[in-house]
């Protein structure tokens, strides 16, 4: 990829006389695999498949930058007309080693046994553990077809299954995070240097979890009713995280394989066809699903994003807000009063808490569909029921007075103003102190949290498919005519514009923290497919 930028003197971002960059970058993956499948049925009753299979793959990444500033003029914006020019270079290369196996057999398509076996060995990890080994295994039973479920003749599918085994991850670590590493820059009186960059870890290995879970499968009513149910409970160990040590070594951390997470949980899905008989067709489907997750072992608390604000405990849930907690406004001062966690009379950072989590209590969605004559109807509604969701845009814009070039919200007008008034916004003041905006790390407190319950219709379409015989006439295979809206509306208590927020600024997948996140929009549209 190539990109080149300039900023010209008619914008602030290339101020004084322009600025621009320059970058070059390079992401090239070698995947070498083969596989051999083998199956075979023996007599009438037994089937066996099986493969197995190696991969090799190396990924290299390179990336160049320049920059420049102090151009001579808008129309000479390439870098070689800058009076300053800067750059860098980086390069990254990393490999991995696969061999696996899978077995699948089956007696009389009545119960099933699935095995397999994964090894594999990355050059991300340490010389004494690169190598990961994780097996799974799967049973299915279909009782519906067992002679004392047929004679009840309700069931026309049921099926048990369960399945256990292990998994692999490597993703959230540098491909040289097991190496002691030097760098170059340090350097003195004009003369080259190097200083130690990380520590090595030559035990660094996979991270790995293991799951079980166990599901039913159901059809009644001539299958008018389906339902799916399914409970799993997964741990997850060796997480890869940057160990805290201690700082006279010269260095504030190491990766290592400390920590460990639970999740678990239950899905339900029913799925109902109304008229399966009918020349109407018409269908519903319902999940929902609960998930509980806990930090079962960390080496210390760790602190995430902006201000701290996320904070991972062990035995606490992941995704929790660590603040301070608001217990009332003075109605006599007009200042805002926190919870002296440890007593010592003063708020300190030591008297932040956890307050609550951006993971909901549970979640799921409503899906319906309607068929007539090439006519067809659906929508699509999601739910989520109990997460929090931190609000900065209230935590910036009813700031008391003391932002002087920030504006405000409407319910700043909500603030205390006389002795006696009992609201939860402090006096407009410009002492930081006796506010909201200021203080103690600014006074991240849980007033700022709100409820990110939600119910949200996702989709709403309408379509046409033109009859075969016609469209034949115009050569086509299919014809399909549609409008379609997306996020007509949500229900929420949340008061910002959207409660499915998921970012911080630049930074993805924060959950539940907003600050000036730009809104799913409703989107309508008129399209025509085509099939040739």
């Amino acid at each position: 990829m190539y990109e080149n930028n300039f900023n010209n003197t008619l914008i602030l971002a290339g101020q004084p006389r322009g600025t621009a960059s320059s970058f070059l970058s390079r992401d090239i993956t070698l995947l070498n695999e083969q596989t051999l499948n083998y199956s075979v049925n023996i007599g009438e009753n037994h089937f066996l498949q099986a493969l197995v299979g190696n991969t090799l793959q190396r990924n290299t990444f390179q990336r160049t930058t320049l920059a420049g500033q102090q151009f001579p003029g808008n129309d000479l914006p390439t870098i070689a007309s800058s009076a300053t020019q800067t750059g860098s270079s980086a390069r990254s290369q990393a490999g991995l080693v696969s061999f696996f196996g899978k077995a699948t057999y089956s007696f009389k398509e009545r119960y099933t046994a699935d095995v397999s076996l994964r090894a594999d060995a990355s050059s991300r990890f340490g010389a004494n553990n690169r190598w990961g080994y994780f097996p799974a295994v799967g049973l299915g039973w279909r009782l519906g077809e067992e002679s004392f479920i047929k004679d009840l003749n309700v069931f026309e599918e049921l099926k048990l299954r369960a399945s256990a085994g292990r998994t692999g991850n490597q993703a959230g670590i540098s491909d040289f995070a097991s190496l002691g590493l030097v760098q170059g820059g340090a350097n003195y009186l004009d003369l080259p240097g190097t200083t130690p960059l990380q520590l090595a870890n030559p035990n660094l290995s996979w991270e790995s979890t293991e799951q079980w879970n166990v599901g039913l499968d159901a059809a009644v009513l001539q299958n008018r009713l389906i339902v799916e149910l399914n409970y799993y409970d997964k741990y997850t160990s060796g997480l890869l995280l940057n160990v805290p040590v201690p700082r006279k070594i010269g260095f504030s951390s190491v990766v290592e394989n400390f920590g460990a997470v639970s999740n678990k949980g239950v899905e339900l899905q029913v799925t109902a066809n109304w008229l399966p008989k009918s020349a109407v067709q018409w269908s519903t489907s319902f999940n929902i699903a609960r998930n509980v997750n806990k930090v079962e072992k960390l080496a210390a608390p760790i602190t995430a994003g902006s201000r701290d604000i996320f904070r991972l405990e062990e035995g606490q849930s992941l995704y929790s807000f660590w603040l301070y907690k608001q217990t009332r406004v003075n109605p006599e001062s007009g200042d805002a009063e926190y919870e002296d966690v440890n007593g010592d009379g003063t708020i300190t950072v030591a008297d932040r808490q956890l307050v609550g989590t951006a993971w909901p209590d549970f979640f799921g969605g409503l899906t319906n569909s309607v068929n007539y004559k090439g006519f067809d109807l659906g929508f699509t509604l999601n739910f989520e029921r109990g997460a929090k969701i931190m609000n900065m845009n209230r935590f910036f814009l009813v700031h008391g007075g003391t932002q002087s070039n920030i504006g405000y919200l409407a319910n700043q007008l909500d603030r205390w103003q006389q002795p006696g008034d009992q609201t939860d916004i402090p006096r407009l003041t410009t002492n930081a102190a006796s506010n909201n905006y200021g203080g103690v790390v600014q006074n991240l407190s849980d007033r700022y949290l709100e409820d990110g319950s939600f119910l949200r219709l996702r989709t709403l379409s309408l379509g046409y498919n033109v009859p075969k015989e016609v469209v034949a006439k115009s050569r086509l295979n299919s014809l399909r005519l549609y409008v379609q809206a997306a996020n007509l509306f949500t229900i929420t208590p949340y008061s910002g514009l959207d409660p499915e927020v998921n970012s911080q600024g630049g930074v993805a997948n924060t959950k539940n923290f907003d600050w000036a996140t730009v809104p799913q929009p409703r989107t309508f549209q008129v399209g025509l497919t085509v099939g040739l």
